[in-house]
């Protein structure tokens, strides 16, 4: 099984990659092969050139291809997905998603901006052709717990629960038309998996 993690936030380091980091997590615990691109690979002038033939393209719509579901995740900006993560999106080729489910996960600073999950990122998503879309995680500020000594900062249990829920089910729905799959249960203790933000 091969799983692509996209990262969409322009950020080394980020809330949404703290999601992300917990999912690579969840899958390597089972032998899940994961690969992670981040919007960062990408040579801005690859981007604002729309240079679709360029070698970081096509490697990036190959491993797509290879890829037997997507997890994608960005911060909102206003009220949408980041800006950087549309720009590499609009270089793939129409239906790239096809075939293959996809969870997206959203971070922003207030709850309000969940709203940016259905609205905004969910139909970018769509216009993909994704077979299907998880309900998706959407966390805020209030989501993650600093740690003042360590400048570190911890998922909610409220979040990993919603993670671990979205995650059975993008794996299921990987394995639905096969006719042998665990059925994977994956505690983790919110306190092990950290990041800066």
């Amino acid at each position: 099984m091969n799983i692509l993690i996209i990262s969409g936030s322009p950020m080394t380091k980020s809330r949404s990659s703290t999601l992300l980091d917990y999912t690579q997590r969840w899958f390597n615990e089972y032998s899940a092969v994961t690969q992670r691109v981040s919007v960062r690979d990408f040579d801005a002038n690859v981007l604002l050139n729309v240079e679709y033939k360029h070698s970081q393209i096509q490697d990036f719509i190959q491993k797509i291809k290879r890829a037997d579901g997507i997890i994608i995740a960005s911060p909102v900006y206003q009220s949408s997905y980041a800006g950087i993560l549309k720009a590499v999106l609009d270089l793939l080729p129409q239906r790239s998603f096809i075939s293959k489910p996809v969870l997206p996960i959203m971070t922003g600073g207030t709850d309000s901006h969940q709203l940016a999950l259905g609205y905004a990122f969910k139909p970018l998503l769509a216009t993909l052709k994704a077979e299907e879309i998880m309900s998706g995680v959407y966390a805020s500020d209030n989501d993650f717990k600093h740690s003042k000594g360590t400048n570190e900062y911890i998922i909610s249990d409220k979040i990993i629960d919603q993670l671990n829920n979205n995650l059975q089910i993008f794996y299921q729905s990987m394995n639905k038309n096969k006719k042998h799959y665990p059925n994977l249960v994956f505690h983790v203790n919110s306190q092990s998996i950290v990041a800066q933000r």
